[in-house]
């Protein structure tokens, strides 16, 4: 149902401490797949999915472990639930942003905070 290495829909990104951007996109590390009966189209087939981020602070390699998401999937008139958990990495590196960067962050943040 899910690639590995594709953006989980409705996560593309997490948000980046310290870092040259404040944000990074994100990729699920593993595949995702559900058993389901043979001959069971495949535009009715619905999960949930649980998206927990951990916090990141710049610098750090593509590929760093930024959350987990979890995939629940049950199909109706059935009582067994499927659950999978995967890491979600980021896509890309990120260096470390300069003092003078992180100053100008800091006043904008205060300035739109303000309206």
């Amino acid at each position: 149902m899910v690639a590995a290495k594709s953006t989980p829909k409705g996560m593309e990104s997490v948000p980046v401490k310290m870092g040259t951007k404040t944000e990074v996109p994100v990729l699920s590390e593993q595949a995702v797949s559900f058993l389901v009966p043979k001959g069971t189209d495949a535009s009715q087939l619905f999960y949930q999915t649980n998206f927990v981020p951990v916090e990141v602070t710049a610098p750090f390699p593509a590929g760093t472990k930024v959350g987990t998401i979890t995939y629940t999937y049950q199909m109706q008139g059935m009582d067994m639930i499927q659950e999978k958990t995967v890491n979600v990495v980021s896509a890309e590196q990120l260096e470390k942003a300069g003092w003078f960067r992180l100053l100008f962050r800091s006043i904008w943040e205060v300035i739109s905070g303000l309206f």
